[in-house]
């Protein structure tokens, strides 16, 4: 499952312990993990595992944070490269070309804010045989995440009767509602205090 905007109107997230916590190896060229997802932007935190060659994005505009690492990076053609440290910020609109020729200290990471949000397949390489979305880029797994309130699949279910059978869903409220058997939607969807929560195992447990 991609990147889905949880309806959130504000988050807090500790980019340090995100940052920290990607893997040593990668068999991509990089891991990222989705901090938002909405229409207008998303923001991304990731990690470069090895060089990237030339390539860009068709449909967002990137503003790239700096966290840790150095290397050198190119933006629109090889003779605009240069080395890229902490605390500093690259730019560049969508379709513009730029590659991660050679990565001099690790661990690469960013973090990543994208106008508009950018969907994960969206990487075209300029030499097709360099690679494919599948090989650039994929999820880290176990997203670190402000503690406070759960995001994306992880919702909130509606209070069901005791003896109801639960019916294990990923997705939506209504989602859920829709695999209920007819008789115990109409108590699932009148209660306006849930105690159960989804879980990303696909199954359901009571607080």
């Amino acid at each position: 499952m991609g990147p889905q905007d949880d309806g959130r109107r504000s988050a807090r997230f500790d980019i340090n312990k995100i940052a920290h916590s990607f893997p040593d190896t990668a068999d991509t060229l990089l891991l990222d993990t989705y901090l938002t997802y909405a229409a207008a932007a998303s923001a991304r935190v990731f990690r470069v595992y090895r060089e990237t060659p030339p390539h860009y994005h068709a449909t967002c505009d990137e503003y790239l944070y700096v966290l840790s690492g150095r290397g050198a990076f190119w933006m629109e053609r090889p003779e605009n490269g240069g080395e890229f440290a902490p605390g500093q910020l690259l730019f560049f609109r969508r379709g513009t070309v730029h590659a991660f020729p050679s990565i001099k200290e690790a661990p690469v990471v960013f973090l990543s804010v994208d106008t508009p949000r950018r969907d994960p397949r969206d990487i075209i390489f300029v030499n097709p045989a360099d690679g494919t979305p599948e090989t650039f880029i994929r999820a880290k797994a176990g997203p670190v995440r402000n503690p406070s309130r759960p995001a994306g699949r992880y919702r909130r279910a509606p209070r069901i009767s005791r003896g109801s059978r639960l019916c294990p869903c990923r997705g939506s409220r209504d989602d859920f509602l829709q695999q209920l058997p007819a008789s115990q939607t109409a108590i699932a969807g009148s209660s306006s205090s849930p105690d159960l929560v989804f879980l990303p195992a696909d199954r359901l447990e009571t607080r």
